[in-house]
């Protein structure tokens, strides 16, 4: 899930780079937690060595969680 909203941010980037206007509602329509189309027993590589590309939230109109 987590390399699901990476990869939506990612592409929502590109969106706004090309000139789409995405707004919080927009935004709110997007689920990361797939429930169909999900290969079960699939192959999934995890390397702990290399540790995630952080997300830049900023300009998506979502606001930045708080840390407790």
């Amino acid at each position: 899930m987590v390399q699901n909203v990476a990869d939506i941010t990612t592409i929502i980037r590109q969106l706004m780079a090309e000139g789409y206007h995405i707004t919080p509602q927009i935004l709110s329509t997007f689920n990361p937690y797939a429930r169909e189309h999900i290969k079960h027993f699939g192959l999934y590589v995890v390397d702990f060595d290399v540790p995630p590309q952080a997300l830049d939230l900023t300009g998506l109109g979502i606001p930045r969680p708080s840390i407790n």
